[in-house]
């Protein structure tokens, strides 16, 4: 009623013809309390509605008869400004709900031409009694528990799409583990506000089992890497220094669990000097290409293990002898695992088919390794890494080193790292420090 005496509609019957809801507060109730007087004692109150009586007519004064059970005709249905539907036969009607017909000019089809002018005002003000008086009673029946939680409309979503979206926006990778994002492929990229985090193969040899989100790109790179090593056995002494500068690993999202990534060595150096012999052999140029491709099994936007498998092929393209000219390949087997307390580790596994140092025949190689790391500080974040080569090629030695390392999050599509390989075997490099970058658009 408060909602009605807001909206300057006229009211016959309550305050006079015209009269509009913008008169004062207080003459309103002084009007409602004598019109309510005057009509519940000079009138009877009598009021069909399908021919069945609210109350019982009489004279002024008379005792109310006990209401009957009223029950709307089936197929029937309330209509008007606050009508409610009747969901079906049997439905009983409030007297809140006969006050509302009545007092906003019978809405119901049976109401009369004589109800809907005579009594109006005395429904509308009883109505409106009602209205002020059910609330305050349920105040103060209300326990501490249900006074102190705030009542949530039907009507109003849980969680509405935009704020969602919003939520979303400010968190990158929040909603990826939620979302489904099979729909998303190389030319329909997957949203910035559903992408995962970003997870690299580098600085680590171990690789992730995780892919690239569809649609986008990656770059993983070395500024400078250099490897030295100093071997004396069988009686000689050979030292061999290698550099390269911007190897690096291109990568595109194919789908959402595939990428695809092409390994560049760029420019390569190496330097080998036998000190028995007297002599030194310099080696420059462009190296070998690696196309190689990424499906993540499981784990790829959420969980605590990952499983991925990686297929590829060496190309030999390289220049000055810095490689053989055959076309090896093989299949990396990659598992990350969370760990508690923060940890985290990567195993994997990488069978190898590669040619022998006389070109004549393939033989396999077995390569195993496992990472573990942790936070250190702010976002920096720290490794340590065995890793381990075997060959069964005649002659072939056990390469083994231990690897330390740091990552740094610049941005959350921006990422440093440093760190270090040190050769525990003889045929390992002695050492092998790097610094390295790697961004995604």
């Amino acid at each position: 009623m408060a909602e009605n005496l807001r909206r300057k509609r006229v009211v016959d019957g309550f305050g006079g013809p015209g009269q509009t809801s913008s008169q004062p507060a207080q003459r309103r109730k002084t009007h409602l309390f004598f019109k309510v007087w005057a009509g519940l004692a000079d009138n009877p109150l009598s009021l069909d509605i399908q021919g069945e009586r609210l109350w019982p007519g009489g004279g002024g004064g008379s005792a109310r008869a006990a209401r009957p059970k009223t029950r709307a005709k089936q197929g029937t249905t309330m209509s008007g400004e606050h009508g409610v539907p009747a969901p079906g036969a049997g439905l009983t009607r409030s007297i809140k709900q006969r006050l509302f017909d009545a007092a906003h000019g019978g809405s119901h089809p049976a109401v009369g031409e004589r109800q809907r002018k005579g009594w109006a005002w005395p429904l509308a003000a009883l109505h409106c009694c009602a209205c002020l008086a059910l609330p305050a009673a349920a105040a103060e029946t209300e326990t501490p528990e249900t006074a102190t939680a705030p009542a949530t409309p039907a009507t109003v979503p849980a969680a509405p799409a935009a704020e969602s979206r919003a939520e979303a926006e400010a968190s990158p990778g929040a909603g990826a583990a939620a979302a489904d994002k099979s729909q998303y492929h190389l030319f329909h990229p997957t949203p910035r506000a559903l992408m995962r985090e970003m997870v690299t193969d580098r600085p680590d040899k171990t690789e992730s089992p995780y892919t690239l989100d569809a649609g986008h790109f990656q770059v993983e790179m070395d500024f400078l890497t250099h490897a030295r090593d100093r071997d004396k056995s069988n009686g000689g002494d050979t030292r061999v220094e290698s550099s390269a500068v911007m190897p690096v690993n291109l990568k595109v999202g194919l789908l959402n669990q595939v990428d695809l990534q092409l390994l560049l060595d760029t420019w390569n150096r190496v330097r080998t000097e036998d000190r028995v012999a007297g002599t030194v052999l310099h080696q420059s140029g462009f190296g070998d290409v690696t196309p190689r491709l990424k499906v993540n099994l499981w784990g790829n936007d959420g969980g605590k293990t990952a499983m991925g498998v990686m297929p590829f092929v060496k190309i030999p393209t390289n220049q000055d002898g810095l490689g053989n000219d055959a076309v090896e390949g093989g299949v990396i087997l990659p598992l990350a695992i969370e760990l508690p307390l923060g940890f985290s580790a990567g195993l994997m596994t990488e069978y190898d088919f590669m040619q022998n140092a006389a070109n004549s025949r393939y033989h396999p190689e077995f390569i195993n390794s496992l990472t573990l790391g942790h936070d250190l500080v702010g976002k920096l974040d720290g490794y340590v890494e065995f890793f381990s080569q075997v060959s069964s090629d005649d002659g072939a030695d056990w390469v083994g080193t231990i690897d330390l390392g740091v990552t740094c999050e610049l941005t959350p599509n921006l990422q440093l790292d440093f760190g270090v390989a040190i050769g525990v075997t003889p045929a390992a490099d002695d050492l092998n420090p790097f610094v390295g970058l790697s961004f995604r658009f």
